[in-house]
């Protein structure tokens, strides 16, 4: 407990927060050739306290056992698990995370209207949550009915978080915004959660309840940034703005350069565009919306 305790916001000796609520809430995580990971997943989340009220897996075309031990595991669980299985793939296309997406959401919307289902959470086989994660998100969410979106942090990374936003594993979203949503964007979900939260009304929040990833979270790798570039290209982003972000992480060493590779890349192929409303709205600017945003520390 203590490991975790230090890096938490809301306690530095153990985790006091007691949940009382009836609030329901369903797990998803998605793998690709897992298959050493799942059953230490499994055993993670039953060490949680307040665990979800239906899990679903996402078997994204896996080469190897992962479906298997996911079927194995969930024969022994003490809470229904759902597993949706996409075609077999050599490699995995972060793209198109968006159609995963939309699979396992179109798979259980039947299942999930059901159970009165009030939150959405992801966790992947590579993130470890602190010991009562799933409790301290509920209690914030049940606290602040203004908050939409919210997700803890990876231990070692707050101070190089630039966009402060509430990133896939460990998020947790109010249903009612996921329900609202009519299609999901191709290439980034994620960050369309956000966007359609805000739109909707509420807020979005990153608190120091701490989450530890295996490796560094993708936006502050090389490739990760890279993708960063081509998300921009894809949602209209203008050029001189991508130009002054990949600038601006040059300057504190995350990568900027390509950032930029990927924008001109997605450029020069003159690749698709993002279609959704309210992600080209997040992502049009002008000098002076740029500066602004840059002064409220909320854009990457």
């Amino acid at each position: 407990m203590n490991r975790f305790g230090k890096y938490c916001e809301f306690s530095t000796n153990g985790c006091p927060c007691s949940v009382k609520t009836d609030d329901t809430f369903v797990l998803f995580t998605n793998v690709w050739n897992e298959e050493r990971s799942i059953s230490r997943h499994f055993k993670r989340i039953l060490e949680q306290p307040v665990r979800p009220t239906l899990w679903v897996w996402l078997d994204d075309g896996s080469t190897d056992r992962s479906y298997d031990i996911i079927k194995e595991e969930a024969e022994n669980y003490p809470i229904e698990v759902i597993i949706v299985q996409s075609p077999k793939k050599t490699k995995p296309n972060y793209l198109m995370l968006g159609k995963g997406h939309q699979l396992r959401l179109d798979a259980v919307r039947g299942p999930l209207s059901e159970r009165g289902i009030v939150y959405m959470t992801n966790l992947d086989v590579d993130t470890m949550a602190c010991p009562n994660y799933f409790g301290r998100m509920l209690w914030l969410l049940g606290t602040d009915q203004n908050l939409g979106v919210v997700a803890g942090y990876p231990i070692g990374e707050w101070n190089d978080r630039i966009a402060r936003e509430p990133m896939h594993s460990g998020k947790f979203i109010r249903w009612s915004i996921v329900k609202r949503i009519k299609k999901l964007w191709d290439t980034c979900p994620d960050t369309q959660y956000n966007i359609k939260a805000r739109k909707y009304g509420y807020e979005t929040r990153v608190v120091k309840v701490p989450l530890v990833h295996e490796g560094l979270t993708a936006g502050l790798t090389p490739i990760g940034s890279f993708r960063l570039g081509q998300i921009a290209y894809y949602a209209g982003r203008p050029l001189w703005a991508t130009i002054v972000r990949a600038l601006r992480r040059v300057s504190i060493g995350l990568y900027g350069t390509a950032m930029l590779r990927g924008y001109l890349t997605e450029w020069i192929r003159g690749t698709w565009h993002c279609d959704d409303p309210d992600v080209l709205e997040h992502f049009r600017e002008t000098p002076l919306t740029t500066i602004m945003t840059y002064i409220r520390g909320r854009k990457r």
